[in-house]
């Protein structure tokens, strides 16, 4: 039994907007940009999406750490609408989140992942969205059925 069930009364949502932040400003240099929007970030989709090989935060060398990328928490909204008004760029997501609750302590995901509602194409991240909190073997058990599925209709 997951934390959430435990309780009775409804889940009360909250949707928290976070940022997230790479060593870019609006001070650099504009090659830099230019590198990081069209050559970077899509090298790590491609080696996410074809190699299954995730994109490091930070890499030690030589005792140095490198810190790619990080996030931070900008806000918690009590309606979608309002967390979605909050996200100013691109890199900004929003989720939700049961309040005053635990998530259970395996890891897990609760209602699907996060949403960019300024990314060029933000349909590319929104996952199937359930209303319970699923532990993460469980939920890409679920993303499979979904894919079998959506292919045997996209067939017929």
């Amino acid at each position: 039994m997951v934390a959430a069930e435990r309780h009775s009364d409804p889940v009360r949502e909250v949707w928290p907007v976070r940022a997230r932040k790479y060593g870019l400003d609006e001070r650099s240099p504009w090659w830099r940009k230019w590198y990081f929007r069209f050559v970077y970030l899509p090298f790590l989709r491609f080696s996410f999406q074809c190699m299954k090989i995730p994109a490091a935060k930070e890499v030690t060398i030589n005792g140095k750490t490198i810190t790619f990328s990080w996030w931070e928490d900008q806000g918690i909204f009590e309606t979608k609408e309002q967390a979605e008004a909050a996200c100013l760029g691109p890199m900004w997501s929003y989720k939700k989140l049961p309040f005053n609750r635990l998530l259970a302590k395996e890891s897990s995901q609760y209602n699907g992942g996060d949403i960019y509602p300024r990314a060029d194409k933000p349909e590319r991240y929104v996952r199937p969205s359930f209303e319970v909190m699923t532990p993460r073997t469980l939920n890409d058990q679920i993303n499979k059925g979904v894919k079998t599925i959506s292919r045997i209709l996209d067939d017929e």
